[in-house]
């Protein structure tokens, strides 16, 4: 077809010839040339049908029409737009408007990009409630506490926030083994479920489905059993559909929220990618293309079968494991030991799969081999790997020092600036953000590097002011978030000694410059073994590991009357 334009000075042009697509509509793009009134005319020509198609048989001709003329109305001052929405100020619920689109950046899940959170600015309790029985047991008992997990029963560890909601479990021996559902601002528990038999929820979808007919998201909660996963409804705990023999491999989540799940062989040279999103659309029967929640409901569909997307062959004779995938994008691997590193990458850009993008060797210093770096488990390792900063980070633990290597070229980048204290040989921990490198461990010390020169910024001591804390002045800290310009930190520990230390920290920093933002002593402590605290909807959700309690930290009123010692720490810290 064709269009005539004419212009406010009644001059014409042709757009086109444009072919519409299957269902008869097109776009096109025209800038107007001057304001005024212009008039716009389609022009179809007369057409034969070749094949029979949509019921329509063969021969079949479609004569030639014309539209009636479109009044096009071009003014020099802008149109005015639907206002956006101001994110809130205030505590808030849900369900959000879906007309509050602004607020997507303040209501993200727990397995998301923790940056689209309004990170709490205070450590507020909204509510708290029990996982099981806990805290101090008295009588005989003296000064002991119920136990909590640490180590290695942890409770807790099955947990995620999706769309304002909590779910969790208590902990892996228990039986039944239920899954709590929890409205995450109040805590109001919408429903407990048994899901199959004793299982627990491996992880959530948020997906989002855009088609011809239907577009809108999809939350699903994904109970694995080896090779079968099942698909439950967010809302209900009810189950949906079934993946049937799901390939081996690691998960990462597609820009629509698609599960895909990658494998790679560096012997074989060859890397397989499977996508939920197509095992659903191929391998679903019943319905119509193009809709997805029907067509998927109450369905078995095989997996391997259905849902490879591609099956490319890599470079052989690539060293070490992979480390990082980022789809459409490359991969990148490293080989570490205490005389080389090789970096390496391969593309996975559309129609460059597969090509070798760089492999660099660098030469370790010779102290890597004086100081006997080992590169083993619990020892030195390629700790880091930020697809988005494309850097990585390796830790040499008998050194203390992190060196980091530019991953869109495979280059080293930098030795840190000095060594991390010695205590920091017993855990350590690194996450990337802001153009920073953010590090903390055993010894209490958060460091802050610049990321592209790795000169330290700033340090912020967890001090201990009582010298409870038995190996160190200051509290041993773990980093959970770093989110809205600030770093979230807790303290616990691998197996800790029972009674347990008093007046554990929990910290926010502002990431600048290293300052309090708030800090409480003795009102959290996390777990090593169980689950760590989680956000979600610009809320923390944690398991205390004091008192056993289930706790939601955000903004919002509260249930909840401390006793006087607690809220005069709170206040005297913040």
């Amino acid at each position: 077809m064709t269009v005539t334009v004419t212009r406010p000075d009644n001059t014409t042009e042709t757009l086109g010839p444009i072919r519409t697509d299957s269902t008869g509509a097109t776009g096109y793009v025209f800038i107007p040339s001057m304001v005024g009134n212009y008039y716009l005319q389609s022009h179809f020509p007369e057409q034969r049908m070749p094949t029979s198609a949509g019921g329509i048989p063969a021969n079949t001709t479609m004569l030639a029409s014309t539209s009636p003329k479109l009044l096009l109305t071009v003014q020099a001052d802008p149109l005015e737009y639907y206002p956006g929405s101001p994110l809130p100020t205030e505590y808030w619920t849900r369900p959000i408007n879906a007309q509050h689109r602004e607020w997507y950046t303040i209501a993200g899940s727990s397995w998301m990009n923790n940056e689209l959170n309004d990170a709490p600015d205070s450590p507020h309790i909204l509510w708290a409630k029990p996982l099981t029985i806990g805290g101090l047991v008295g009588g005989e008992t003296t000064d002991h506490s119920f136990e909590h997990g640490d180590a290695y029963e942890g409770k807790w560890s099955n947990r995620l926030i999706l769309a304002g909601r909590l779910y969790y479990t208590q902990g892996p021996y228990e039986r039944p083994v239920v899954t709590t559902c929890v409205d995450l601002r109040t805590g109001e528990k919408l429903w407990e479920k048994v899901l199959l038999d004793n299982r627990t929820i491996s992880t959530g979808q948020l997906f989002y489905w855009d088609n011809f007919n239907y577009h809108g998201v999809f939350a699903y909660l994904w109970v694995v059993v080896s090779s079968n996963w099942t698909a439950f409804d967010a809302f209900t705990g009810e189950p949906r559909f079934v993946f049937t023999n799901v390939p081996s491999g690691t998960n990462i989540y597609g820009p629509s929220g698609e599960i895909c799940r990658y494998s790679i062989s560096l012997n074989q040279g060859r890397m397989t990618l499977w996508n939920s999103t197509i095992a659903g659309l191929r391998g679903a029967s019943g319905m119509s293309a193009g809709s997805w929640g029907s067509r998927v409901s109450n369905q078995q569909i095989n997996a391997t079968t259905y849902g490879l997307q591609y099956n490319i062959t890599i470079p052989t004779g690539l060293p070490g494991s992979v480390r990082g995938v980022a789809l459409d994008d490359k991969v990148v691997g490293s080989s570490t030991n205490s005389t080389d590193v090789v970096v390496w990458a391969y593309s996975l850009k559309p129609g460059q799969e597969g090509q070798l993008l760089y492999k660099e060797n660098w030469k370790a210093p010779s102290s890597w081999t004086q100081n006997n770096v080992t590169f083993a488990t619990y020892g030195s390792s390629w700790q880091v790997t930020d697809m988005t900063a494309n850097v990585g980070l390796i830790w040499a633990k008998e050194e203390l020092t992190y060196y980091a290597f530019d991953l869109t070229t495979g280059q080293f980048k930098w030795k840190s600036e000095i060594p991390h204290p010695y205590l920091d040989t017993y855990s350590i921990g690194a996450r990337i953000a802001y153009d920073k490198v953010y590090s903390v461990g055993q010894a209490g010390k958060i460091h802050c590097w610049d990321l592209n020169t790795g000169k330290l910024l700033w340090m912020y001591n967890a001090t201990d002011p009582y010298s409870e804390f038995l190996w160190g002045n200051e509290w041993s800290q773990d980093m959970l978030f770093i989110n809205d310009g600030k770093i979230y930190m807790f303290h616990s520990e691998h197996s800790p000694v029972n009674p347990l230390f008093r007046g554990a920290p929990a910290t926010c920093l502002y990431a600048e410059n290293g300052t309090e933002a708030w800090r409480v002593d003795g009102l959290f402590r996390k777990t090593d073994w169980g689950g760590g605290p989680i956000m979600g909807d610009s809320v923390i959700a944690m398991y205390n590991s004091y008192d056993q309690r289930v706790y939601a930290i955000g903004k919002g009123p509260s249930a909840l009357t401390f006793p006087h010692h607690l809220n005069s720490q709170w206040k005297t810290a913040k």
